[in-house]
């Protein structure tokens, strides 16, 4: 039996009385068993490696949010990444967002921001990757922890077609919150009596394309947030 590896799997094939050898693209010969065998009939078959995860980063940008990255090698037969995170690590994962394979593409190199993540809290982040035969494999596990007690708002995502969300965290009293466009213009307004970190959520639909300010004015000062609506 002659058996020769492709860079993305195993392949074998039946020719003359024997066991011949089918190799992937640019394959790597890793083996060589020679062992008689009998006229029998074969299909041939290839084993697909699963995808390799070269690297997988999670990372605070600014105490405002984590920067989650990763590399990957061998995408073969692979649909998505979901992006999942855990307070515990071990259970609870919920799924924040998802990217397809850049299988057909020369780079393959993702990165995903997650706006939601709270201060003085550790989360643990994994890809679960959908394969093309329905199967999901989880990577590695990564935390990240932004060590900030200060009180901070964050508008996200931008750009939007849409809603929009102002998160005020570690807040405190009250907050004044507008949004105008470019004109000066003001499109939403809301007054808000708060203890503990809350959420609004502003629906920009039927507003023109172009860009948003929101301006959040508490007794600490006032924020300025840019949106941009598709």
């Amino acid at each position: 039996i002659d058996v020769t590896a492709g860079v993305n799997g195993v392949c074998t094939g039946y020719a003359n009385n024997a066991w011949g050898t089918t190799a992937g693209d640019q394959g790597l010969n890793l083996l060589s068993l020679k062992i008689p065998v009998d006229t029998v009939a074969f299909v041939d078959t290839c084993v697909i490696l699963p995808v390799t995860v070269r690297s997988f980063t999670a990372t605070v940008i600014e105490n405002k949010s984590i920067n989650l990255n990763w590399t990957v090698e061998e995408e073969v037969g692979i649909i998505s990444y979901t992006i999942q995170r855990s307070e515990s690590g071990s259970s609870g994962f919920i799924s924040l967002g998802s990217l397809n394979s850049k299988r057909h593409e020369p780079g393959k190199t993702y990165s995903f921001i997650d706006w939601t993540a709270k201060p003085n809290t550790t989360y643990y982040y994994r890809l679960a990757i959908l394969e093309n035969t329905g199967q999901t494999k989880y990577s590695i596990t990564r935390s990240a922890k932004m060590d900030k007690s200060d009180f901070f708002i964050t508008a996200y995502p931008s750009p939007t077609r849409g809603l929009v969300k102002i998160q005020l965290s570690n807040f405190n009293g009250t907050a004044n919150i507008k949004i105008v466009n470019n004109l000066g213009q003001m499109v939403f307004e809301k007054k808000v009596n708060e203890n503990s970190s809350f959420t609004v959520t502003i629906d920009l639909t039927h507003q023109p394309k172009g860009n948003y300010w929101v301006n959040v004015r508490t007794d600490r000062g006032t924020t300025t947030k840019k949106i941009i609506k598709l």
